[in-house]
């Protein structure tokens, strides 16, 4: 258990990452309470009601847009709202200005964390409280009922997700960090569906797929992950 406050401003040169890591031991008292008996999993595929055509982030606010991502799915909507790269913008932008980082966008494209940004899209009215995971379990368990905003470090040969190979293997030097919504589960072939907002060549139309001991070395090497609430159904 984290008893202390953990940053690290992770370097990147490529616009699409920008994720760095703050981890606060008090966010252990935003852990989500998930059921002690734990069923199978099964295949899931979450819907997100995106903006169309998809959009192309080109700065490092991937941390917004995966709050924007979880606002947008499906049971967690405002109906009639769909959240899109200007909301996404915005909470980055809200998110330097708490992150205990130099600098702030604008004018600075400094990247950001995931718990600034959970923090900016409360401050900001598009959500109503965030949970936190910390074993890989209880990831995979949250995953069968709704989508999940993680962030992890992002290797070189994790660009190549093709439509006809979409799978990405964290090998190769380290890129950055980025933040990336897990938004489904293949249960049979163990491989969790990525996505993030890049546009339709990477991967297939931005999904890409991770192998569950894949995503395990990303998350217990200072990876997070969180689920922003929306609205109560």
């Amino acid at each position: 258990m984290l008893t202390q406050l953990v940053t690290d401003q992770i370097p990147f040169e490529d616009g699409r990452l920008g994720r760095h890591v703050v981890h606060d031991p008090r966010s252990w008292d935003f852990q989500e309470e998930l059921p002690r008996r734990a069923e199978p999993l099964r295949d899931v595929q979450h819907r997100r009601y995106d903006p169309r055509p998809e959009p192309r982030q080109e700065i490092g606010c991937c941390t917004g847009v995966g709050e924007c991502m979880l606002g947008n799915a499906k049971n967690n909507r405002v109906k009639g709202v769909i959240l899109g790269m200007d909301r996404a913008v915005e909470v980055y932008s809200l998110a330097t200005t708490l992150d205990p980082f130099q600098g702030t966008y604008p004018p600075t494209d400094t990247g950001s964390s995931g718990l600034a940004a959970a923090k900016a899209a409360v401050q900001l009215g598009i959500a109503e409280k965030y949970v936190w995971y910390f074993t890989l379990e209880d990831v995979l368990r949250a995953l069968q009922n709704h989508p999940i905003s993680f962030g992890g470090l992002w290797t070189y040969d994790m660009f190549r997700a093709t439509r006809d190979n979409p799978l990405v293997r964290p090998t190769g030097a380290v890129a950055g960090g980025h933040q990336w919504v897990l938004s489904g589960y293949r249960a049979k072939d163990e491989l969790i569906v990525g996505e993030c907002w890049w546009g339709s060549g990477f991967g297939r139309n931005g999904r890409f797929y991770i192998s569950t001991p894949d995503f395990q070395r990303l998350y217990e090497n200072r990876g997070d992950a969180h689920y922003t609430y929306r609205k109560f159904v």
